[in-house]
Order: C-alpha cells, then structure tokens, then sequence
C-alpha cells in the first residue's frame, strides 16, 4: 500500500509539473483525475486478489489440522530386524502364521466386480510368496496408487504390512493395515487387517489402543474365520482387555 500511495504522489506531481509547464490548469486536473481513478480501480482488483489468496490459506489450514488430528504410530523402542530367509522359506507373519508354499493365508481376492484385476495382483503376489521383497514393496505399493478403493488395495497393504512386520518395522507395519482397512473395510482382507493392527500396537506396547482395535474385530466382523477369532480372544486375553 505504501509503494502504492507513493506511485500516486509521483505520478501527481510529475503530471502537474507537465501540466504547470503547459500553463493549462483544467488538463492537469483532468489527467490527474483519469490516472487516480485507474490506480484505485486496479488497487480494487489487488485486494480482490488478496481476498481470495486468504481464503485459500485458510482453507489450507482446516486441511493441515485435520490430517495432524489424525492418530500417530511411533516406535517406542528399537528392535532388531529379521534376517529374511530364501525364496520359499517360512517367515513369521504378524499373527504368528507363515507364508510358504502353500500357507493357509496365501489367498486370492475373487470379487465378481474386480476380476480384472486379479490378474495383475497375482503376478506382483508371486514376489511375496517368494519372499522378493525388493520387487514386491514397490510392486504393491504402485498397485494401491494405480487401483485405489479396491479390495485388492485392502489385501495390497496387507501384505505390505506383513513384509513390515517380517522386518520388524512395527511402525510401518501397523500404518499398512490400518491403510488397508481404511482403504478397503469389506474387502477380503478387512478383517485381518483389524486384527494384525491390535496385534502390531500391541508389539509397541500400546495395549490401551490394541484393545480398542480387538474390540473393533469382534464387533465389525462376527462371521471372521474361526482361526481369526481364536488368535484376537488369545490376544485379549494375554493383554488384559476388558
């Protein structure tokens, strides 16, 4: 504002100067009326522009508080990662099962709706039963963001969370399954993705949260697999829950 009410008085002073040297009053009164009414009609325009700008900041602000709202996982104390073994080998998933050939959870999505994904969700599969997890993290991970919403992004963020879990990465492990139920929460995998979340918590020794979230399994998903139910009353029971 202030460069702009200097820009004026210039302007006002250099054209009174022309218009004295011409020695005609009314035209310097005219010119000097013309260039006003043009600088305040783009000073409007200015604060229109500042007006938005505002709005949009604070538009940025809600988005910025909602997402900080959002709950935070931290690691609460370092552990020591597993060496994984050859393709093939049995590695501890974050329930206590293995995935081998064959393994009770290597199961496929057969949603009528999304057959034609399958296809391309199996292949990437075959790196994780083969335990490639340099091919298949990234593979899984450009799955969810090319098929978002699906019940193979449920199942994808799944077997993230269990690749996770394999290194001990608690942390990382606990944000894939709470990403899958979010993303997929009737999805094939829904279900273990609640209860591996109560399991993971309680790996980081968040026993109050990984109650809420064992409670959730039972309440969201009553018709579960009689395997599923056993590991969450097991898991309820060693921490205590109400």
């Amino acid at each position: 504002m202030k460069k702009l009410f200097l820009a004026i008085s210039v302007l006002f002073i250099a054209t009174a100067a022309q218009a004295l040297e011409q020695n005609d009053p009314s035209i310097a009164i005219a010119t000097l009326t013309a260039k006003v009414n043009n600088l305040e009609e783009e000073n409007r325009r200015l604060v229109g522009k500042v007006d938005e700008l505002q709005h949009s900041i604070e538009l940025a602000r809600k988005d910025i508080a909602a997402v900080q709202a959002e709950p935070k996982i931290v690691v609460t104390s370092p552990t020591e990662p597993i060496v994984l073994g050859q393709p093939g080998s049995r590695t501890n998933t974050a329930d206590g099962s293995t995935i081998s050939k064959p393994s009770p959870y290597v199961t496929k999505v057969n949603s009528a709706s999304e057959t034609g994904l399958n296809d391309e969700f199996d292949e990437i599969f075959k790196s994780v039963v083969a335990e490639d997890y340099k091919t298949a993290r990234p593979g899984l991970k450009g799955f969810v963001e090319k098929h978002p919403g699906t019940s193979q992004a449920g199942e994808a963020y799944f077997w993230l969370g269990e690749i996770a879990w394999s290194e001990r990465d608690f942390n990382t492990a606990a944000i894939n399954y709470l990403k899958g139920y979010k993303e997929a929460p009737t999805g094939e995998k829904a279900s273990e993705n609640i209860l591996k979340m109560a399991l993971t918590l309680k790996e980081l020794g968040k026993k109050d949260e990984a109650c809420k979230y064992l409670s959730r399994f039972n309440s969201e998903f009553p018709d579960a697999h009689s395997d599923l139910k056993n590991k969450a009353g097991t898991a309820k029971i060693d921490m205590g829950c109400k």
